[in-house]
Formats: C-alpha cells, sequence, structure tokens
C-alpha cells in the first residue's frame, strides 16, 4: 500500500490529470478523497474550489478556497482565486482585500495585480 507522500503525489496527478482533460467528476471526487485522508494539505482544497469555481458553484468555491487559506495563509494564488469569486458573487470590498493582502504576500504576484485592475 502506498502511504504518504507517494500517495499524495499519485492520488494528486490523478486528480490533475482529470482536470486537465475535462473529466471534472473523476477530478472532484480523487480531491475530494484526498482531503478526508490527508486534510492537512491546501492544494486539494484549492482545486476543489477551483472545480467549483468552474461550475459556477461560487459559494461553495469560497468555503474551499478558505479551508486552503487556513491551511496555508501564505499562499498569493489562494487569496487571489477566492477574490475571483467573491467577485462572482457581488463581493468588490471583500475580493479587494483578499488582492491586497495577496499583494502583501508578493508583491511581484502579476495576476493579483491584473485582478485588482479593473476593481479600482
Amino acid at each position: 500500500m502506498i502511504t504518504g507522500k507517494d500517495y499524495f503525489h499519485q492520488l494528486f496527478s490523478a486528480a490533475a490529470q482529470a482536470h486537465q482533460s475535462g473529466d471534472l467528476k473523476k477530478a472532484k471526487a480523487l480531491y475530494i478523497q484526498l482531503t478526508r485522508d490527508m486534510p492537512a494539505q491546501p492544494e486539494p482544497f484549492h482545486m476543489l474550489a477551483v472545480i467549483d469555481a468552474q461550475n459556477d458553484h461560487h459559494e461553495k468555491a469560497i468555503l474551499n478556497f478558505e479551508k486552503a487559506i487556513l491551511l496555508s495563509p501564505k499562499n498569493p494564488l489562494y487569496r487571489t482565486n477566492l477574490a475571483a469569486a467573491l467577485v462572482r458573487l457581488g463581493q468588490k470590498e471583500d475580493a479587494i482585500a483578499q488582492l491586497k493582502l495577496a499583494l502583501e504576500i508578493d508583491p511581484n504576484f502579476e495576476l493579483a495585480k491584473k485582478k485588482m485592475e479593473p476593481l479600482h
């Protein structure tokens, strides 16, 4: 039986491959399995949120982005993607706050800069 990092990488790779090929149902199932088996890993929560956002389930996306951020608060990508979901729900001020935090973490994070421009 595969355990630890090897297990994570094998399952995460399979999920990412399914996601990239458009099999969102399979990808989501694998990411969910990872969140249950390895709940301290932020990236499966982040990718679940990405899938939720792709399916216009922004409320669910926000919850999973927030879980990823709790596990990895210094990741500017997680905050930037959370901001995008917040914008979709009309929560512009909250989105701006998340983008500002992302840019505090990494002042050169281009995606956060790009997402901030239309909000001002």
